[in-house]
């Protein structure tokens, strides 16, 4: 599904503030999250079809338990044996929960007021 269309020079300021944005958050975006915003940008694909798509390959790579990331004590908001919280995508790595995390923030960024991908009532800077 293709979205609006938008300038060249409307993407380059979007795409500033995002990385702006991530640096700020102190993440690293992965070659790959930065080229699928573009796309995004670009029209070629919505927000939503990005982090769904993201997520299935990041769930793929890191959503298997490892007993490397066992704790003492069991966290009861934690998948057993990590210490990584409890996600909705059901990653249960945490360097898998993390670049899931960085791609979804870098898709949802968008410096406009009000942004129609986020929920809830725009806030103006």
């Amino acid at each position: 599904m293709a979205t609006r269309v938008r300038s060249q020079a409307e993407i380059d300021r979007i795409k500033i503030a995002a990385n702006a944005a991530q640096q700020m958050a102190g993440a690293d975006e992965a070659p790959e999250d930065i080229a699928l915003r573009e796309r995004v940008l670009r029209g070629e694909r919505t927000a939503g079809e990005a982090i769904e798509a993201r997520l299935a390959e990041l769930k793929a790579q890191y959503g298997a338990p490892a007993d490397k990331h066992r704790m003492a004590v069991q966290d009861p908001y934690a998948y057993p044996g990590t210490d990584v919280l409890i996600n909705i995508p059901g990653f249960t790595d945490p360097e898998g929960w993390k670049k899931a995390e960085t791609a979804v923030q870098a898709l949802e960024h968008d410096p406009r007021p009000h942004n129609p991908h986020r929920h809830g009532p725009a806030r103006e800077l």
